[in-house]
């Protein structure tokens, strides 16, 4: 048996400074898994908005310019579907928000 891990860090394929994107609270995010829509959601659904969590991770550490808060995903995540379903060799899963990001598991990750 043939174990794969990869730690992937997507914020691509361009962080954009805040000026940029208009409000943040009404982003629309979407995902697809070969071209099959399994998320579908908006920034305004988040439980908390960035002002709430830049205080409180602040309470934690101290944030730099370019520190990046990765906040999670939205619902839909394949291992809460009935039946679960997770990404397989030679899927391709497309992440999209404000920028298009595409990563395929052909480039190194499954």
């Amino acid at each position: 048996m043939t174990t794969v891990s990869c730690v992937c860090f997507l914020t691509g394929p361009a962080v954009v400074t805040s000026d940029e994107i208009g409000d943040p609270h009404n982003l629309g995010i979407r995902c697809l898994v070969n071209g099959v829509k399994k998320q579908d959601s908006n920034t305004n659904q988040m439980v908390f908005n960035t002002q709430q969590i830049v205080a409180w991770v602040s309470k934690f550490f101290t944030l730099q310019p370019g520190d990046v808060i990765l906040t999670g995903t939205p619902p839909g995540v394949g291992v809460f579907r009935k039946p679960p379903e997770f990404l397989k060799v030679k899927r391709t899963c497309t992440v999209k928000q404000i920028l298009y990001y595409h990563l395929s598991s052909a480039e190194g990750w499954a």
